[in-house]
């Protein structure tokens, strides 16, 4: 099954991403007052991508030394460019956890956002705010999927929150 849910994803993974985003947008069409057109859904659609662009962020700037960089540099020579990234990326995206984005405070921060948006009646920036959150939930359960539990990405923060928490106590003892 974990072989199984590791081809899907490897495959599927950026429709995977849009179906979620459609899907989001038509709850907002159904349960607030937000118009079904073509126009929002294509949104819908493009939104939950977004955090992706992170990983090309990382390739030509903070992460471009790195031996994940460099693999894939490697495999763009063997495959060209399009096939390369596709495969290399497909393959070994789980493998990457330096994304400083890709971190568990996020989804949670994004949810509160959308939340308060939707509570100003912002229905389509909460739309927009809940797939970015809605991508990266589900890498998270991905992760569990594929990886067994959590890439060290997620629990950046939390080591972080835990040492100045930690720091903190420490002053005032």
């Amino acid at each position: 099954m974990l072989n199984t849910a590791r081809a899907i994803s490897e495959k599927y993974h950026i429709l995977i991403h849009v179906v979620i985003g459609v899907t989001l947008g038509l709850v907002f069409v159904k349960f607030q007052d937000v118009n079904l057109s073509a126009r929002f859904l294509i949104l819908m659609a493009i939104a939950p991508l977004i955090p992706d662009l992170e990983h090309f962020v990382f390739f030509f700037t903070y992460g471009r030394k790195s031996n994940y960089t460099q693999n894939l540099l490697r495999q763009l020579k063997v495959d060209g460019i399009v096939k390369g990234f596709w495969v290399y990326c497909a393959k070994n995206h789980k493998n990457q956890n330096s994304l400083y984005l890709h971190d568990g405070l996020i989804p949670v921060l994004f949810l509160i956002i959308g939340l308060v948006l939707l509570d100003k009646d912002k229905t389509y920036q909460s739309a927009l705010i809940f797939s970015l959150a809605f991508h990266y939930i589900y890498d998270i359960f991905e992760d569990y999927l594929m990886l067994g539990g959590l890439n060290n990405n997620w629990k950046r923060s939390t080591r972080t929150l835990k040492a100045v928490v930690a720091k903190r106590i420490k002053r005032r003892i």
